[in-house]
């Protein structure tokens, strides 16, 4: 791990101590989250070398992306192949379409902490996905997978159901995912529910599903256990 401390902005993980294990164990951290995010370096290397090749891209399938206590590690390595160069970009949209295979809801939480530039790579074919996946007006796997990745293209599918009239439906369509991203709104929030139901506020106040990610609201700036 110390081969990756290089960075100015990445000195704070030095005053983190390791703890060492009994019997040749190996290490561990005060936190897991650090954990995490030493082993999206492991990730991030993964799906850079799995780009192209077929060997590689079935072991991050296998071993990685089919396995949920690697989910934060790939988050992070998301992030940070999402704000690189043209070629990460590439990586991580490959990535994302892998992952669509393995765990569409991984992929959403991906595409949700990528980029625009990410997104104009996969974007158009991951709406097609959804769109055949989703039947209109229902609250289904296909709707959680809309709210997960907080993109504003979805918004024709998700808004008649957040504005519905009947207030069942409302709180059932905002609760469908962990949490509800305001980015999937678009650019201008609170006009969104302006024209259409006096109940939109009403049911995001009143939700009780979960925590509501204003962060995404601006999107082009947002930011288990591994073996040692």
């Amino acid at each position: 791990a110390t081969r990756r401390l290089h960075d100015p902005g990445q000195k704070i993980f030095m005053r983190w101590p390791l703890i060492g294990l009994p019997e040749s164990a190996g290490y561990s951290f005060p936190h897991q989250q650090i954990q995490e995010w030493y082993g999206s370096r492991y990730v991030e290397d993964l799906m850079c070398e799995s780009y192209g090749d077929a060997l590689t891209w079935l072991k991050l399938k296998k071993q990685v992306l089919n396995r949920r206590e690697w989910e934060e590690a790939i988050l992070f390595a998301c992030e940070r192949l999402a704000r690189g160069n043209e070629k990460q970009q590439d990586v991580c949209a490959s990535a994302i379409r892998t992952a669509f295979d393995v765990d569409p809801m991984l992929a959403a939480e991906m595409i949700s902490r990528s980029t625009d530039p990410v997104w104009e790579i996969v974007g158009q074919e991951i709406q097609r996905l959804v769109a055949s996946w989703h039947t209109r007006g229902k609250v289904d796997r296909g709707l959680r997978f809309m709210i997960h990745s907080g993109r504003p293209e979805f918004l024709g599918f998700v808004w008649p159901l957040f504005a519905n009239e009947n207030e069942n439906i409302r709180h059932t369509a905002f609760n469908a995912g962990r949490q509800f991203r305001v980015s999937i709104l678009g650019t201008n929030p609170r006009g969104a529910g302006t024209h259409e139901s006096k109940g939109w506020r009403r049911t995001i106040v009143s939700s009780r599903a979960g925590p509501v990610d204003t962060m995404q609201a601006s999107r082009p700036t947002r930011s288990s256990s591994f073996l040692m």
